[in-house]
């Protein structure tokens, strides 16, 4: 006898209710991760397979079985429940896939198992924060005052299972990534519980007491840089909570906690806006692959812009403000469709969650739930003299501006002397212009 945890984006021991009730049950466990690299974008899978690396190590330290397996869930759980006895099959909810997830559980309760299943990666459940209706809120402010009458709480680490001897066939791990992949951008992260924790803790003794204040200056950086820990699950959004909100502080950043709970109640009861617009809001879109081209690889000629793109590439994450003006420049400055932003975001970020990403993109594009007004359209200059004035961040990720005076370091074309870096693709007073008359 024993039982099976099927582990998806929740890579951690600490605040894992499906592990810690595995383990009440007092039998041997397996904990199991089916790969589905559509999922997944291509930085994620680097991040993936040093973080399974870093869950497998720990989890036969406590002595659960690990096997990683590529393929249909259904049939590979039925698989090593057959080979294991397993006769109970535990997991912790997803939001995107939950209604599969049901499926698979029917299935399996049908053929006799026992399955259980606990609350996903958030503060609360989506289908829990609902209005006087009885609907979904698809304004932020509404559902942040429901959620803040929740008091999120968070279980403690499991113990050990009883040890068992496991057949070394049948737990086989087939391997994640099977193309070599440069790990270049991991040399600034640690991929793993243990890394989202020390990060956490950093967070929490450095910087909790500056964020409200300096959340949206990208260098020095005082956010937490959890969110692709999040993403993986390496750390409960339900611990995070427990620890910040001690600092009399912390309301800005649980705020933003609060958010990410929002997005993805947005793609539980409207599931089609992980690749669709909430509501439809017709643009006439441009096509140009030059510009498209020079957006991702930072070489617009606009230095916040570019430093974005570049901090992208380098480190798989973008400070959040940036990552508006990025996506405000593309969408409305250059007309280019929102989803081919968010389609590179998605290979590129490390923290590329469904939720947020498409909420994100959506929100700029004025096509999402709460959305900023078309008519707000960031001005990059101006944002970039608001919370970089002295160019730290442009500095930084903009080599060909290193010596360019603080005067013109966001309008670079008014120097005189400026250098190999190119001219704006785009003349912002056009683009701005432009986007306004767009509507079909």
């Amino acid at each position: 006898m024993s039982a099976l945890v099927w582990i998806r984006n929740d890579l951690r021991f600490l605040d894992n209710p499906a592990i810690s009730s595995a383990v009440s049950l007092k039998v041997p466990a397996v904990l199991v991760y089916v790969l589905n690299a559509e999922e997944i974008g291509k930085n994620g899978q680097i991040w993936l397979k040093q973080s399974l690396y870093d869950f497998g190590r720990r989890a036969k330290s406590r002595g659960f079985g690990w096997v990683v397996r590529r393929g249909d869930p259904e049939k590979i759980l039925k698989q090593i429940q057959r080979e294991t006895n397993a006769t109970h099959i535990l997991w912790n909810q997803r939001v995107r896939g939950h209604e599969q997830d049901l499926i698979i559980q029917k299935r399996l309760e049908d053929s006799g198992t026992k399955v259980s299943t606990y609350p996903p990666n958030l503060l609360v459940e989506p289908q829990t924060i609902l209005n006087q209706q009885g609907k979904p809120y698809r304004l932020f402010t509404p559902f942040w005052k429901s959620l803040q009458a929740v008091q999120p709480n968070s279980t403690i680490a499991p113990d050990t299972v009883p040890a068992k001897k496991w057949n070394k066939q049948l737990l086989s791990s087939k391997p994640l990534v099977t193309k070599a992949q440069s790990l270049k951008q991991l040399t600034h992260w640690t991929p793993g519980e243990e890394g989202a924790l020390r990060l956490l803790k950093r967070f929490c003794t450095d910087h909790i007491q500056h964020y409200h204040k300096q959340r949206d200056i990208p260098e020095p950086c005082v956010t937490s840089m959890l969110s692709p820990h999040l993403h993986f699950g390496e750390i409960s959004v339900r611990y995070i909570w427990k620890s910040v909100c001690k600092n009399p502080r912390s309301e800005s950043f649980l705020r933003q906690l609060g958010w990410r709970d929002f997005t993805h109640s947005i793609l539980y009861h409207f599931p089609h806006v992980a690749d669709s617009p909430f509501r439809d809001n017709k643009r006439a879109w441009r096509k140009n692959k030059h510009e498209l081209l020079a957006w991702k690889q930072g070489m617009t000629g606009v230095p916040i812009v570019d430093a974005g793109m570049r901090q992208l590439q380098t480190r798989g994450w973008m400070h959040n403000r940036v990552r508006m003006i990025v996506a405000s420049f593309l969408v409305k400055h250059l007309l280019h469709d929102w989803k081919e932003g968010a389609e590179w975001f998605w290979h590129s970020l490390f923290d590329a969650d469904v939720a947020n990403n498409s909420f994100g993109w959506q929100w700029i594009a004025d096509c999402g739930a709460d959305s900023a007004p078309w008519y707000r359209i960031f001005n990059p200059v101006t944002q970039g003299e608001r919370f970089d004035p002295q160019g730290r961040y442009v500095r930084k990720y903009v080599e060909e501006l290193i010596d360019m005076p603080d005067k013109y370091i966001h309008r670079p074309w008014e120097a005189p002397e400026k250098g190999s870096y190119p001219n704006p693709i785009v003349d912002l007073r056009v683009g701005r212009e432009r986007a306004l008359q767009s509507r079909v």
